[in-house]
């Protein structure tokens, strides 16, 4: 208010102590638009548009759809299409008071990888293996991922896929006799470095070879604090960095720090052991994955592996927005020259101050992403709207880092 149609341009009502603040408020009406889309590659309009508002309200039409009334103004939108033949994404809309409003939105093909998971022995089909696509040579596997699911025949078709170059992660079904793996360019590995890479052009549908699962072996071990000598009762080991409530690549700890993962394939694996009061470091120790000591797992076969994990530098800060008031945002911290996710925060106190342990010493980037009500920024440290123009900071190997934060209204890409 008064009159505005997002959080970040709204006016603010001063409340005094003891008075009443009289605020008056003329409401808008909602009315609707329609919307277009045009493929990116051919300039084509595209058939099977959708617009996704909550779950009452996700109207599909062919070539153009009427989106249901909202508040006039711009307004943001998620956009695909019935059958996935586009990548999808945000638009934003200008609502007319009159219903009049048009938007046309640049829609990009999407890609498909086609393949077969089979049996590495004797080549027999096998059903519900998943595949997920992974940027080339990162080794971050996504929160949530897609489930693109081998069925009775091994068939599978990895849809939605942006131009690129990709690797594949391939997980079995749960209580399958087979392991996970990165699909290698002639049979599965542990290594990601190690992956086939499948390179992509929008629109493309690319065949890549059977995907040959082997036996799963397990991994078990103790994590324990090295200052302590104690267990870690709180954390997880992942094949790579989480940041959701629940683990998609890994397990928790139990109260005496043990894990188990009984799904992994007969390779050796770096493993990423994340633990409350101590640095994310991967097997080895090592604050980088390409630095791991490789876990090897043999098929049908249990692996003993114990830590204990360092614990690191302890980096804290405040969080500003700015006009210099507190914020509750999120960090994400970054080795500056590989790009790896080192060390994040989970959670952070109302008063804007932020704690969080990394293994030094080393140069790094600081993201952060601030949510407020109905909008998302992001930015890196010191006053970066881009990656490129992030400021490094140089980790000690030891001790204490302050390091207090600004945020921006940057918004989300």
């Amino acid at each position: 208010m008064p009159g505005r149609t997002s959080w970040a341009q709204a006016g603010t009502v001063r409340v005094s102590a003891g008075d009443t603040t009289e605020v008056s408020e003329r409401l808008l009406a909602p009315s609707g638009s329609t919307l277009r889309a045009r493929d990116a590659v051919t300039g084509a309009a595209v058939d099977g548009l959708c617009v996704f508002l909550d779950p009452r309200r996700n109207p599909c039409g062919d070539t153009r759809v009427t989106v249901p009334p909202l508040i006039p103004g711009p307004q943001e939108v998620w956009v695909y299409t019935r059958d996935d033949t586009h990548l999808p994404r945000y638009a934003t809309v200008n609502v007319l008071a009159d219903g009049s409003g048009t938007a046309v939105v640049v829609l990009t093909p999407a890609a498909n990888v086609v393949s077969r998971v089979v049996d590495a022995a004797t080549g027999a089909p096998v059903a519900g293996a998943c595949v997920t696509p992974v940027p080339a040579g990162t080794g971050e596997l996504p929160d949530n991922p897609g489930r693109y699911c081998s069925d009775a025949s091994g068939n599978v078709r990895v849809g939605l896929v942006a131009a690129g170059s990709w690797n594949l992660f391939a997980r079995p079904a749960g209580g399958s006799a087979y392991g996970a793996q990165w699909v290698g360019a002639t049979g599965g590995t542990g290594d990601a470095k190690q992956a086939r890479v499948v390179t992509l052009r929008a629109g493309q549908t690319v065949t890549v070879p059977p995907i040959r699962l082997d036996r799963a072996g397990v991994v078990t071990g103790t994590v324990t604090s090295a200052a302590t000598g104690r267990p870690a009762t709180s954390g997880a080991v992942t094949l790579a960095p989480e940041s959701g409530f629940f683990l998609d690549w890994g397990v928790k700890l139990d109260a005496q720090g043990r894990y188990r993962i009984d799904w992994l394939g007969p390779y050796a694996w770096p493993l990423l052991f994340t633990t409350a009061d101590n640095a994310a470091q991967w097997s080895g120790g090592f604050a980088l994955r390409g630095k791991a000591v490789p876990v090897t797992v043999r098929a049908g076969a249990t692996t003993v592996y114990n830590l204990a994990v360092r614990r690191g530098v302890l980096v804290t800060g405040r969080l500003v927005d700015p006009e210099g008031r507190p914020v509750v945002a999120e960090l994400t911290v970054r080795n500056a020259r590989t790009r790896e996710v080192i060390g994040y925060t989970l959670d952070l106190d109302r008063d804007g101050e932020y704690a969080l342990r990394v293994l030094g010493p080393q140069p790094v980037t600081v993201a952060w992403l601030w949510t407020p009500p109905y909008v998302l920024y992001a930015g890196w440290y010191d006053g970066a709207a881009r990656p490129a123009d992030a400021t490094e900071v140089t980790l000690p190997g030891t001790g204490t880092l302050r390091l207090d934060v600004a945020v921006d209204r940057f918004p989300a890409a």
